[in-house]
């Protein structure tokens, strides 16, 4: 089974100074192929998030299975990101249950 693809979007910006690194509300990034374009301060709190949802698990503070939101541990900056596992449906290759299988799998992802 592959692993869920993870996107991490800039939402908004809490603290009064700019980013360090650059970032701006609206950047957004594929965790398996954009990682190093992340502030290193951000990716030390990102890393158990992403083990979390790669791994089945869900987020205690958010209100959905699939994506949450943590912030940048710079106090000036309070960077606030959201971090997004992608929602895929497997599909039985017989034709005749693909239908089943497809609404069931859809169903128990609850994607938001």
């Amino acid at each position: 089974m592959a692993r869920p693809k993870i996107k991490i979007t800039v939402k908004e910006r809490k603290g009064e100074k700019s980013c360090h690194r650059g970032h701006k509300i609206g950047d957004s990034y594929d965790f398996d192929t954009e990682r190093g374009k992340i502030c290193p301060m951000a990716m030390h709190v990102l890393f158990p998030v992403v083990d979390i949802l790669r791994c089945g698990g869900s987020l205690p503070w958010g209100e959905c299975n699939n994506k949450g939101l943590f912030a940048c541990p710079d106090p000036d900056v309070l960077l606030v990101f959201e971090v997004e596992k992608s929602v895929t449906v497997n599909r039985s290759p017989d034709k005749r249950r693909r239908g089943q299988e497809g609404a069931k799998n859809a169903k128990e992802d609850k994607s938001c």
